[in-house]
């Protein structure tokens, strides 16, 4: 990263009201998005700091924190071969930093850019809302209702809640007109297929996993102990290096789940056909910044 930042081909783009076509009333939206954004992460960052205050420790939610947001720098994975989204030219944006991840490779790979709300680390912590929600969806509604749920059964109530949660708010993303995606096959799965707005279920097969796997490894961290998935024998190390541990660990996790949301994006790009037809002008074309 410290490469891609002292590079001279190194830019920061800064829409301006009308750039692409894009109306004042959208402009305006996409700015009130990124700010409650960066509002959500301030807010999410301010929680676990009071929880650690609080716990007088670096708790499990702190350590899940810095784990999404680390993940942040393995975005451009999802670009891998050619472009996998289109992002709205009223967003904030940076040159992408692909070329310096080793292997990587993409079509027009230096017009390719980020946003930096969305994309930033920033942008990747907030995602800890994620399975946050999910705990409170299964405590409230699956588990009051069938308090004895286990095993198998269990998992795939988590499974339910995430599709809910990942798939609600990653189209509202979508509505908001911060980024559109190439691809409706097969349409009958996807939701106003041919519009910006669509929502090919086939790409996102892959992302209610993001928010699943952190959610029972932190379910199970509560309630059958620290030492437990892949804490197991975290407990045998010395106080100070537990947190430590803990948080390499979900390091690791997090990173494991997005390759293979990323793999999932890669693979249906390159069979899902083009982008949709009459697309705004303030999206970003492929061959531009």
């Amino acid at each position: 990263m410290g490469r891609w930042l002292l590079d001279s081909r190194f830019k920061v783009y800064v829409p301006w009201p009308g750039e692409g076509g894009i109306s004042d009333a959208r402009y305006i939206t996409l700015w009130v998005f990124q700010g409650l954004i960066m509002l959500a992460a301030i807010g999410l960052v301010g929680y676990v700091v009071r929880q650690c205050l609080a716990e007088r420790e670096f708790t499990f939610d702190a350590s899940l924190v810095v784990a999404y947001a680390a993940s942040f720098w393995l975005e451009p994975l999802t670009n891998v071969s050619r472009p996998s989204l289109v992002l709205n030219v009223g967003l904030i944006r940076v040159s992408t930093w692909g070329p310096y991840i080793p292997g990587w490779y993409s079509q027009d790979a230096e017009q390719q850019t980020h946003a930096v709300v969305t994309s930033g680390p920033w942008g990747y912590a907030m995602t800890t809302v994620w399975p946050l929600l999910a705990a409170v969806v299964m405590g409230r509604t699956v588990l009051r209702r069938w308090p004895n749920l286990r095993g198998g059964r269990f998992v795939l109530a988590a499974l339910g809640c995430s599709v809910l949660i990942d798939w609600t708010l990653e189209w509202i993303y979508i509505l908001t007109g911060t980024v559109t995606f190439p691809g409706t096959e097969p349409v009958w799965l996807t939701p106003f297929a041919g519009h910006w707005y669509q929502f090919a279920t086939l790409r996102w097969i892959a992302s209610p996993f993001w928010s699943l796997i952190p959610f029972l490894i932190r379910h199970y961290y509560l309630t059958a102990g620290p030492d437990s998935t892949i804490l197991r024998g975290s407990a045998r190390l010395p106080p100070r290096a537990v947190a430590v541990t803990r948080t390499l660990a979900l390091i690791g996790v997090v990173a494991a789940v997005y390759l293979v949301f990323a793999a999932n994006h890669v693979l249906y790009t390159q069979f899902c056909g083009p982008l949709p037809a009459g697309l705004p002008s303030f999206f970003v074309p492929v061959g531009q910044p």
